[in-house]
């Protein structure tokens, strides 16, 4: 399959159909995941924490900053997708802010914002891996058909119910939510007696997925491109390390935050050298403008401004506005950069794709 030609005449371009390099693209679609996973076995889910604290800073938050770019970048986008640029932030926000005053009397609506996101995060989790998927094959020339490409994602439902339901087991917040309707002795008992059934069900389930990639394996008589293979193995190997302890999220979120950073990464440069031929070197100072922003963005969403507000929330709400306040900033921006993924990403807009891959020739 050739790019449309409108993709492959635009300039800078290379001859390599990569997102960024072929090994680079290997090493963040997955080959990562694969390092850390023994080291997250061998030292234990605290030590991982504290090893890891930093690339919050360095990783996790600049991949929403990054996203929030690409939506408000340019005036056609925030046009088009409406809703997610303008109404559900808004929305967002008002009910938080809401929430947030209603702490004095109820905890249950700022409870149900962080359910919220712990539960969107699997859809969000899950399409990012098949995306990526998809874009690898199509790059190799060698894409997905129709039934290949409904059992591969009927598997990765299967991965998705299985994090719903280990979120609703382990975290607290669901706890919370069900302690303030008066159900949570009944909800404990549930939880406990169905997590292993669906567990062990999903698991089985992804299989689907195993003969969806073994019927590509067959029609095109090859392995798998590394980088097509390699999403799919990385979220399966996260839901292992899941299952075996919740806390794995934390390195999960770091994990799916390089994955999905080469993406907007390529865009930037795309966008920014349309109708060019730069150097190396302008590009890579450019990007290192464009590295140090996002970091510093990030960190004013997390942890500059909850440090900021933290007191101030103290005073008027107590002790427990202080303490949710932090995590209901983070709830926001998780829910909001879900939604709006699932927009700035539509392949089917002419516009994102040749953002993402005007550098390749045909």
């Amino acid at each position: 399959m050739l790019l449309p030609k409108d993709m492959a005449a635009s300039t800078p371009a290379i001859t390599t159909r990569a997102i960024t390099t072929p090994w680079l693209d290997v090493f963040c679609v997955g080959g990562f995941s694969f390092l850390l996973v023994p080291v997250f076995f061998a030292v234990g889910p605290e030590v991982f924490f504290e090893r890891l604290l930093i690339l919050t800073i360095a990783i996790n938050m600049p991949h929403f900053i990054a996203s929030y770019r690409l939506l408000y970048q340019r005036r056609e986008m925030v046009e088009r997708y409406r809703w997610a640029a303008i109404y559900v932030p808004v929305g967002l926000l008002t009910y938080a802010a809401m929430s947030m005053a209603l702490l004095p009397m109820t905890v249950l609506p700022v409870y149900l914002l962080l359910v919220a996101s712990g539960v969107y995060l699997a859809w969000h989790y899950t399409g990012q891996a098949w995306g990526m998927m998809a874009s690898f094959a199509y790059l190799a020339r060698r894409p997905f058909e129709d039934l290949e490409r409904t059992l591969i994602r009927r598997g990765l439902v299967a991965m998705l119910v299985f994090h719903v339901v280990a979120f609703l087991r382990f975290s607290r917040v669901t706890r919370v939510v069900f302690r303030e309707l008066g159900l949570e002795a009944k909800f404990v008992d549930t939880i406990t007696a169905i997590y292993p059934v669906i567990a062990v069900g999903a698991f089985a389930v992804c299989l689907i997925g195993v003969d969806g990639m073994r019927r590509y394996v067959k029609r095109t008589s090859a392995w798998p491109p590394l980088r097509v293979a390699l999403p799919w193995l990385a979220i399966h190997l996260w839901y292992i390390a899941i299952a075996y302890d919740m806390r794995a999220i934390f390195w999960v979120q770091i994990s799916h935050a390089l994955q999905y950073l080469m993406f907007p990464v390529r865009v930037e440069i795309n966008r920014r050298f349309e109708g060019q031929n730069p150097n190396p070197r302008r590009i890579a100072v450019h990007m290192l403008g464009y590295a140090a922003a996002l970091i510093a963005l990030g960190a004013v969403w997390n942890p500059l401004i909850p440090w900021l507000l933290t007191g101030p929330a103290n005073s008027a709400l107590g002790p427990q506005g202080g303490f949710l306040l932090p995590a209901v900033m983070i709830a926001i921006l998780n829910v909001h950069h879900y939604f709006a993924d699932g927009c700035v990403w539509k392949i089917s807009n002419p516009t994102v794709r040749q953002d993402l891959f005007r550098h390749i020739r045909s």
